[in-house]
């Protein structure tokens, strides 16, 4: 189910806390293993936020509607 769509205003790859920071205000916790796919993810590049699974650590599903890559994602704020 599409919740929003925001754009990506920036993100971090590096360290511990890998995240990223859409338009609206909200940041996302990215699961660990879909790091590589952020990798090709550029500042400005359209987000779909859909929610994906209730009882999973990483419950939404963001996508990249620039380059359609998907990773799976935390909010938290």
């Amino acid at each position: 189910m599409r919740i929003s769509e925001a754009s990506l205003l920036d993100m971090d790859i590096d360290g511990y806390d890998h995240h990223l920071i859409l338009n609206d205000g909200s940041t996302w916790f990215v699961n660990p293993r879909d790091l590589v796919k952020l990798a090709e993810w550029v500042p400005s590049a359209m987000i779909a936020v859909d929610c994906c699974e209730d009882n999973s650590f990483f419950p939404y599903l963001l996508t990249n509607l620039d380059n359609d890559v998907s990773l799976l994602a935390m909010k938290i704020d």
